[in-house]
This record gives C-alpha cells, sequence and structure tokens, in this order.
C-alpha cells in the first residue's frame, strides 16, 4: 500500500499541474515520432543519465550488503538518510530550482559572466541554508530522534545507532547540497556525460570508504562513508567546472562560509547551553519535556545564527529571501499575493 500511495502521489503531483498549463495556454497533442531532433537530444542525454543512476544503485547495494550484518543497521541506515534528505528536498532544492533555468537560459545564450554569478550566487545561498540544518543534525540528533521516534517498538538503544548514524550523515550534508547544485549546473550546460564520468570515481571511493570505516565503526561508519564520497565528488565537480569555466569567484564562496562557520559556531554554543539547562531543570523523562529538549534549543540556535548573520551583514540573506520569495509567489495563487 505504501507504494500504491506513492505512485499515486507521483501521479497527482503532475495531474495538479495541468490547470495552471492550460491557464497559460500550453496545449498538448500526443505526437509519436522518435526521428525528431528534440527526441533525438534527449534520447542522447538521458543515456548518461541512466549510467549515473545505475552506477549508485551499485553503490546503494554494497551499502545495504555491509549494513545487514548488523542487527538493524539497514533500517537504522535508511532512517538516517530520509533525516538526511530533509532539509536538503526543502531548502537546497528551492535554491537549484530557483536559479536552473537561469543558468540554462545564460547558458544558451553563451552569457557565461552572467551563468557563473547565478552559480555562484547559488552555492554562497546553499551554504547560508544549510550550514544551521547540519548544526542543528550535530548538536541534536538524539533529541529529535527520541522525540520523533522513540515509541512502541522503537527503544532506547535504536536512537543511539540511529541518532550516531545521522550525524555522520550531518557531516555530509554540505558538500552533498552543494554537489547537486554543480551537478546541475553541469545539466544546465547539457552535459550529462561528465558527471556520469566523475560518478564513477565517486562510487569507487564510496565503496572504499564504506570498506574501510565499516570495519571501524560499523553502520556509522557507512555514514561517514557517504559523507566522504560526496565531499571528494563536490571537489572534483569543483575543479572540473573551474578549469572549463575559469574563475568561478572561490573568494566570495570562501567569505561566505568563514562568516556561516563563525555564525553556526555561535549557534552550536547557545544549542548546547540550551540543551544543558533544559536537562539539569527537568531531569525527568517524557514526551512534553523530549520535545523541549528538541524544539526550544533549535529555535533558539536558529535565531541566534541568523542574528548573527544579519550583524555580519551578509548579502545572501537578502538574495536567499528574495529568492524564496520568488518561489512561494509561484506556488500561491493569483489573489493571495495582492
Amino acid at each position: 500500500m505504501l507504494a500504491v500511495g506513492t505512485t499515486l502521489g507521483v501521479a497527482l503531483q503532475a495531474l495538479v499541474q495541468l490547470p495552471m498549463l492550460r491557464r497559460i495556454g500550453v496545449r498538448y497533442t500526443p505526437v509519436v515520432d522518435f526521428k525528431h531532433p528534440a527526441i533525438r537530444k534527449i534520447g542522447r542525454l538521458a543515456v548518461p543519465l541512466l549510467g549515473y543512476i545505475l552506477l549508485w544503485q551499485i553503490g546503494t547495494w554494497f551499502i545495504f550488503a555491509l549494513a545487514i550484518q548488523v542487527d538493524g543497521g539497514v533500517p537504522s541506515y535508511q532512517y538516517a538518510q530520509m533525516f538526511f534528505q530533509l532539509p536538503y528536498g526543502i531548502f537546497a532544492v528551492s535554491i537549484i530550482t530557483a536559479i536552473f533555468p537561469a543558468m540554462s537560459e545564460h547558458s544558451a545564450l553563451h552569457k557565461m559572466s552572467r551563468f557563473k554569478e547565478t552559480m555562484n550566487m547559488g552555492i554562497r545561498s546553499t551554504i547560508l541554508i544549510i550550514v544551521p540544518c547540519a548544526v542543528i543534525y550535530l548538536t541534536l540528533n538524539e533529541p529529535i530522534i527520541r522525540f520523533l521516534l522513540e515509541h512502541g517498538f522503537f527503544k532506547a538503544g535504536d536512537t543511539e545507532l540511529l541518532s550516531g548514524v545521522l550525524f555522520y550523515f550531518a557531516l555530509g550534508l554540505i558538500p552533498y547540497s552543494i554537489d547537486m547544485l554543480l551537478t546541475k549546473t553541469f545539466y544546465s550546460m547539457q552535459d550529462t556525460r561528465t558527471p556520469m564520468i566523475i560518478n564513477c570515481f565517486v562510487v569507487a571511493i564510496n565503496i572504499g570508504a564504506n570498506l574501510l570505516f565499516f570495519n571501524w565503526m560499523g553502520v556509522k561508519g557507512l555514514a561517514l562513508g557517504y559523507a566522504t564520497a560526496y565531499l571528494f565528488s563536490m571537489l572534483i565537480d569543483g575543479t572540473v567546472l573551474r578549469l572549463r569555466l575559469g574563475r568561478l569567484g572561490g573568494r566570495r564562496v570562501l567569505s561566505t562560509a568563514v562568516k556561516t562557520l563563525a555564525a553556526a559556531a555561535v549557534m552550536a554554543v547557545v544549542i548546547y547551553a540550551s540543551h544543558y539547562l533544559i536537562v539539569q531543570l527537568h531531569p525527568a523523562s517524557g514526551l512534553w519535556r523530549d520535545l523541549l529538549e528538541m524544539l526550544l534549543p533549535m529555535a533558539e540556535g536558529i535565531v541566534v545564527f541568523f542574528f548573527a548573520a544579519h550583524v555580519m551583514r551578509m548579502e545572501e540573506l537578502n538574495t536567499l529571501k528574495d529568492m524564496l520569495s520568488r518561489q512561494l509567489g509561484r506556488l500561491l495563487p493569483q489573489r493571495l499575493r495582492k
């Protein structure tokens, strides 16, 4: 039933867009013409994409072959990866969705300076929004898992294992999000071959890191191997783009990263202090205490982080606000925007 529900959800996600397409004048007429230039071009672009996906499926199979050797290893890895994907799916994907059409247009019109500026802005905005998410997972992984999952058959030992796996996944959240943006950068240039070639090396790195870290740390090592693979993937993608496009504005990215990490350090201190006080003042366990232990430090940390970013006058704050506002504006009906 879960599979049926997922399939129906994807179908509804496509169907709900049809009224808006009709409203803007798009009409679809089924035509079968495999010789059409556009179809042939899509086919050429799709083949490397399929290879990319197949390679990661091989890597995923290898991960599960190791995780299954540990009691509770596979579900712990899967649950932790679901949490890991949450901030990426909400925030990083929103940024990629916002800049991808502009990058594609700039690439098609050979406006490469604007192309690189858009990509640079996307990377800096991703750093700003994903770093605090990573800090939350690094500092509050156990309270989050305890409140959300430690019920029924899910016991304290399961929480300890899953929170540990999530901690090491969180180390890879920033490189993963940036790497996904860099991969879409290649796609915006209608290059699907280069990411597939790079992915061959990344999967090999992932398998090697998994073997090394799994023997040392168990399932937690698989999460660390995943983070390691995407760190290398980000570096390789960035290097290839630098060689192909020239200067990419690395100093601005570095400046944003330093300021963001400074704000993140203050955020982490506040979270740790708040969590410590809650544990000391409310030693009795319970659902409401678990909620307080998760929510209050998280809220205080987020407020402090963005206040620190504002004090440092990070220009990405306004850029990010405008970008997300435009995305929200596209989703809201016209009458609600007025």
